[in-house]
């Protein structure tokens, strides 16, 4: 299954039951759901930056799994030197995580 299409944008909203919490959606006509939802149950103002740090890393996903891919076609034929093939294999390990396949 691929993850629903991106960009991803994220902004708050009033839950059900009043409370307040911050939506990440995907870049879709027929999703009315969003992608994920992060309660603001630390009511701080760190804690609610904290939240927002998390809702931009959250929406810069589908971006960052493209690039990390990109990134991972360049490093190909360079793979054979250090530190390229460990920074090779990390991107693999992160790509393949994104995609459910580790």
């Amino acid at each position: 299954m691929k993850h629903t299409k991106g960009p991803w944008a994220y902004n708050d909203r009033l839950a059900e039951d009043g409370d307040k919490e911050t939506a990440v959606y995907g870049h879709s006509k027929h999703l009315s759901e969003p992608v994920c939802v992060i309660p603001h149950d630390d009511i701080t103002e760190n804690g609610y930056k904290e939240v927002k740090a998390n809702a931009r890393l959250i929406a810069a996903a589908p971006q960052l799994l493209a690039v990390c891919k990109r990134a991972k076609e360049l490093l190909v034929p360079e793979v054979t030197k250090e530190p390229d093939r460990t920074i090779f294999w990390e991107l693999v390990a992160a790509i393949e995580k994104a995609e459910g396949k580790s």
